[in-house]
């Protein structure tokens, strides 16, 4: 349990934006990912509450998904990641993951700068882990953890993990802004999800239950998109 509640507490203080040396955060997240994902989920949950500051921002992105992603495969001649051969899977990584990455780390730190505490879930990697446990994972921590405040980074209505966030914080009666500090209501949330899946399905892609995790009832939503 002290192992656990250890690489908990360095996992918790990388999202919170501490800087810990790199052979510390990849030995913490490695460690935490071989665990059993309720059992890590908790562990980071506690730890989080423990040290996050009072009022705290949960900030949301895409990482794998989002705008980013349907570009990329349009831009690629692609429908689904499935189709990408392995040089264009580099170019996915460096385009798409680091980019959606990058950009929540600086809106994170400009939320520090100001004197907030961001909670930044992209800042770590559990290696091994699918989409359906760190879907899982987040939706806890955001229904576990008292948010003042969740932040949607540019990209999240063609976010499935986003959206399922999104969802989250609606339930809960956590405010919900976009990246430039404009309130987002579920109202809007829902028009401009509607907008997004519309545009891509006249584009050619499929959206599945993109167009339905706002809405659906929670029970009936799978943890992972699939296509």
């Amino acid at each position: 349990m002290k192992l656990v509640n250890y690489v908990a507490k360095k996992v918790a203080q990388t999202m919170i934006g501490h800087d810990l040396s790199r052979r510390v955060m990849d030995e913490a997240q490695r460690t935490l990912a071989k665990m059993e994902q309720p059992v890590a989920t908790d562990a980071l949950v506690k730890s989080l509450a423990q040290d996050m500051g009072h009022e705290a921002i949960y900030v949301s992105t895409p990482i794998t998904g989002g705008t980013r992603y349907f570009n990329f495969l349009e831009q690629q001649g692609a429908s689904s990641k499935e189709q990408l051969n392995q040089g264009q899977l580099t170019a996915y990584n460096m385009q798409v993951i680091a980019v959606n990455c990058n950009n929540a780390a600086k809106v994170a730190d400009g939320l520090r700068e100001q004197g907030h505490s961001a909670i930044e879930p992209s800042a770590i990697s559990l290696p091994g882990w699918s989409q359906t446990q760190y879907n899982s994972n987040w939706m806890k921590v955001v229904n576990d953890l008292p948010f003042s405040k969740m932040l949607v980074c540019d990209g999240w209505e063609a976010s499935y993990g986003c959206l399922l966030e999104v969802r989250s914080a609606f339930d809960k009666g956590i405010p919900v802004v976009d990246q430039h500090q404009r309130p987002i209501s579920r109202e809007d949330a829902l028009k401009r999800v509607e907008k997004t899946t519309r545009e891509l399905a006249e584009r050619g892609f499929h959206v599945g239950l993109l167009s339905l995790a706002l809405t659906a009832p929670v029970e009936q939503l799978p943890l992972e998109l699939t296509h």
